[in-house]
């Protein structure tokens, strides 16, 4: 009893057709999917260039401009830094003639408390600021730069 004559010819070409699409369909589903996360995925740390960059400015501004440490309204003018982000995105930024993890060290020009964070090298979490130091001489005086930036890196704003 046959049901129904097979067409012979091309027959099989359709469901062929099928896998090849499913195929396709899932390859580029993966790199959409890939793409997607490459893009929006883990975030950067840029805490480190950031504070490298910032410490680079204030020495450079420093040693090319006769700023006023004791007056903060001086050094912010003439290096061309804005206070508010600095304290906002809590940066950290401390100028100390000598040592500034010397005890009874007094700052010349603090911003943000909290700079004993960048001298714990051997603890670190994965929050705690990236920090740059810098050692140089202006005026006869050896002066200590630390800057630091906290800034979350998988924050966006």
């Amino acid at each position: 009893m046959i049901i129904g004559r097979i067409n012979k010819r091309g027959g099989l070409g359709d469901e062929v057709s099928v896998v090849y699409f499913i195929f396709l369909f899932i390859i580029i589903g993966l790199g959409l999917t890939w793409g997607t996360y490459s893009f929006f995925g883990g975030g950067y740390d840029v805490r480190e260039v950031q504070s490298k960059w910032l410490a680079n400015e204030i020495q450079n501004c420093l040693l090319s401009k006769s700023v006023d440490l004791s007056s903060k309204d001086d050094f912010f003018i003439k290096c061309n830094l804005n206070e508010k982000v600095l304290r906002e995105k809590e940066f950290i930024v401390r100028i100390c003639e000598g040592n500034c993890y010397a005890k009874n060290t007094e700052p010349l020009f603090a911003i943000n408390s909290n700079y004993q964070l960048c001298g714990f090298n051997e603890v670190r979490s994965k929050n705690a600021p990236k920090c740059n130091e810098k050692n140089f001489e202006l005026n006869s005086k050896k002066l200590h730069l630390i800057v630091g930036s906290k800034i979350n890196p998988r924050r966006i704003e």
